[in-house]
């Protein structure tokens, strides 16, 4: 699943999922935008964040 499906889905704003992973809003938005590739840290942040819903997969040769 998308990140962005996934925030959609649960109801989930930007700011409330960038404080379940750790890392700043901005840094979010960024991601979902395709502005940045997230490193293989940030991924597995945002996988436990996401309980699981969004994996390493759902970023390999995604396009914003």
């Amino acid at each position: 699943m998308k990140l962005t499906e996934y925030l959609e889905t649960h109801s989930i704003s930007v700011r409330a999922f960038a404080k379940r992973t750790g890392l700043t809003a901005p840094t979010i938005y960024h991601i979902l935008k395709g502005k940045h590739n997230p490193t293989l840290k940030t991924i597995k942040r945002i996988t436990k964040a996401s309980e699981g819903w969004v994996t390493f997969n759902d970023f390999v040769g995604s396009k914003p």
